[in-house]
């Protein structure tokens, strides 16, 4: 059996000293011969791409000898004169191509410009019909409105008729009914009997009269104008009935011979005042009487009786 490494030959290995010889070459050394190996490979690369080179320029001259042969040239020609001319022929017909499709579009175009100006005339037209239109059916509307407006008066004045025409047709009508002389002499006072008569559906209330007298040396032709009449308060007149007033005087006995033989004339004259259940109207019926010298009765004067 052989003996392992001793402690020295550890001691070597661990050391850095190799056994090879090239480790034992300086740096600098080492450094050029790469750089000699580096050149020489650059050198072959070199020597390759030049190689092939200049096998295609020989190429490229036996190419151009050929070319310049004339069997050669002529054919060239020809080939170069049929594919110019077949250019020419593509170029004419896409050029005509474009001029008809020019032409199209100009057409197209001009027939959308017509379009267009028929278009603005209709637009045109239609603003003048819109106009029109906004005209007459303003005019339609105001008299459409009128009418309406109209109508409505008219029933309006209609319905106001119809009111009034009930309310007159129900409410309380107050006139003088059948009067007459109860009393005239020369000795006792002159009584006369005044009837107000209610000729209505409704009562008449809150009723009120005035009756003056008169004894002109002349005929009048109603009661005096402007007079003031002094109201007293009367009776409630049910519809249908009668509320009689006697009116008695003590200035007619002296005066009596003067009344009949026409020296003087003799008067009562005037008004009685009422309201309906139905409003708060003031309704008023007047009257004037006169006495007759042919009759011996009292009869109405020319003015002065009317009731509303």
């Amino acid at each position: 059996m052989g003996e392992g490494p001793t402690n020295e030959d550890k001691n070597e290995a661990n050391s850095g000293k190799p056994d090879s010889p090239i480790l034992h070459k300086p740096i600098d050394e080492i450094r050029v011969t790469e750089r000699e190996e580096t050149d020489s490979a650059t050198q072959q690369t070199i020597s390759q791409s030049s190689a092939q080179l200049w096998k295609g320029w020989e190429s490229m001259n036996r190419m151009w000898e050929n070319i310049k042969k004339t069997e050669n040239t002529n054919l060239i020609m020809a080939i170069a004169t049929v594919v110019i001319a077949i250019f020419t022929a593509l170029t004419f017909w896409l050029v005509l191509d474009s001029s008809n499709d020019t032409g199209k579009l100009i057409s197209a175009a001009q027939t959308q410009a017509a379009a267009a100006t028929n278009i603005s005339g209709a637009a045109d037209d239609f603003k003048d019909s819109a106009y029109w239109m906004e005209q007459h059916m303003d005019d339609a509307a105001n008299a459409i409105q009128d009418s309406v407006d109209t109508a409505d008066r008219s029933t309006k004045a209609t319905i106001r008729n119809a009111e009034k025409s009930f309310r007159d047709e129900q409410r309380a009508w107050i006139g003088l009914g059948q009067f007459r002389i109860d009393h005239f002499d020369d000795k006792d006072p002159f009584k006369l009997l005044i009837p107000w008569v209610n000729s209505g559906k409704t009562p008449a209330i809150k009723t009120e009269s005035a009756i003056p007298y008169a004894f002109p040396p002349t005929r009048l032709t109603g009661p005096p104008a402007g007079y003031k009449y002094l109201f007293e308060k009367s009776s409630a007149i049910a519809p249908q009935g009668a509320f009689v007033i006697t009116v008695t005087n003590s200035a007619v006995p002296p005066i009596y011979t003067s009344i009949n033989d026409g020296t003087l004339w003799m008067y009562f004259y005037g008004q009685f005042r009422y309201r309906d259940i139905h409003s708060k109207t003031v309704h008023t019926t007047s009257f004037c009487l006169y006495y007759d010298r042919i009759t011996k009765q009292m009869a109405f004067c020319e003015n002065g009786n009317d009731m509303d």
